[in-house]
This record gives C-alpha cells, structure tokens and sequence, in this order.
C-alpha cells in the first residue's frame, strides 16, 4: 500500500480536523474537552480552517494511501523567512471559533506556555515551525509522519534556517531522528483540572544542515 505525500486542498479540512481530534484521543484531551465534537462543530472549525487556508506562511500537507485513498496523516507547516509576528485575532478581527464542547480556560492552560517558549526561545528570527501532525492509529509506522517532517527539515534547509516544534514523549524519538533537540520542557498538570499525571511537552530546534532519516 504506496503512501503518497500532497498538499492538502480546502475540501481535505474536515477530514482533516476528524483526523487529528482521532489522534489527539488521551488524558488531556478529555481534559480539554468536555464531551466530542458534534457534527455542527466539526463543520465550523473545518470552515475556520479554509477560511484560512491561504495564508503564505502555512504549507499544509497529507499522506495519502494510494490504495484506498484514505487521507491517514496531516501537517501544518509554517514558514518565517523575516521572523514570526503575533497577531491577537484573524484577519477580520474577529476572535478564532471555540467549539462549545472544549474547555477554554483548560484549553488556554496547555497552550498558553507552549505559545510562550516558542516567543522566548525564536524570537524574532527567521525559521520553520512544525505547527501539527497527526497520523491515524491504526496507520502509524508506516513512515507517514517521515514523509511529513522531512518536506518541513527539507524546507528549513533550503532557506538555511532552524527548524522549531514542540513535541510530546510518543513523538520526541521520532523528531530526534531528525536532528531535533530539547531545549525547554513545559509540563501540564492535569490533577489541577481534574484529572491524573502530567502531560510533558519538550520544545525542540534543530540547525539547518542536509540530514537523511530512515522511515518510521
């Protein structure tokens, strides 16, 4: 079963947006959200998505099973060649879409430091940043998520600048293989929402340099 790496389309994004809350599933995502996004929400946030999907700094990617043309891993890449500027809403000003099923202030508790190191450590120099990837379960280790972070280190290097991401435990072998190193960890809580254990992110940077990975 040929995988097959393509950039993503506007049609893909609720596929898109099915596959990651699928990948996502764990204790902290019961903790971000309250209950599973309905038909309605999945629908709005795939059109906030496409609303989006122009934007030059975003590259988004799928791995496509040519045999079955099931849609099995996506990306979002962004590119900064002058250096990342924060912007506090969308382009019409209006505040991003919240699905009425996840829990802000739980949502905000994981994302805000992971947001914070990503200033702290970047900067305002210019680099790649791997946003998200997500793979289907029952597809992992295939090499889908090698065919995605390669275009992304593949990018870096032709620019010459770094590569930055944050990744969970599951994931940091992976990124590692890449040349990928920790260079902050940021931990959340879950008893402080009710649930059990920390969840640990590692903020990770990788120097631009030609690097080959078997797949995984």
């Amino acid at each position: 079963m040929p995988l097959r790496l393509l950039p993503m389309q506007e049609e893909d994004c609720e596929t898109w947006m099915r596959v990651r809350a699928i990948a996502y599933r764990g204790p902290t995502n019961l903790i971000v959200h309250t209950s599973p996004l309905s038909e309605e929400s999945f629908t709005k946030v795939a059109e906030e998505r496409r609303k989006e999907f122009h934007k030059p700094e975003y590259y988004r990617l799928k791995v496509v099973d040519t045999d079955s043309g099931e849609i099995i891993a996506c990306a979002q890449w962004s590119v900064y060649p002058h250096g990342k500027t924060e912007a506090g809403s969308k382009d019409d000003g209006k505040p991003p879409y919240t699905p009425p099923e996840v829990n802000l202030p739980a949502l905000k508790a994981l994302l805000g430091p992971l947001r914070g190191a990503n200033i702290e450590i970047m900067g305002t120099r210019p680099y790649v940043m791997l946003n998200t990837l997500t793979t289907l379960p029952e597809h992992q280790r295939r090499g889908a998520a090698s065919m995605l972070v390669q275009w992304g280190v593949d990018k870096a290097d032709e620019m010459g600048v770094e590569t930055y991401l944050d990744s969970s435990i599951i994931a940091r072998p992976l990124y590692e293989r890449f040349g990928f190193e920790v260079v902050k960890e940021v931990i959340f809580d879950r008893t402080q929402w009710g649930g059990e254990g920390l969840d640990y992110h590692f903020c990770m940077l990788r120097k631009p340099h030609n690097h080959q990975v078997a797949d995984v």
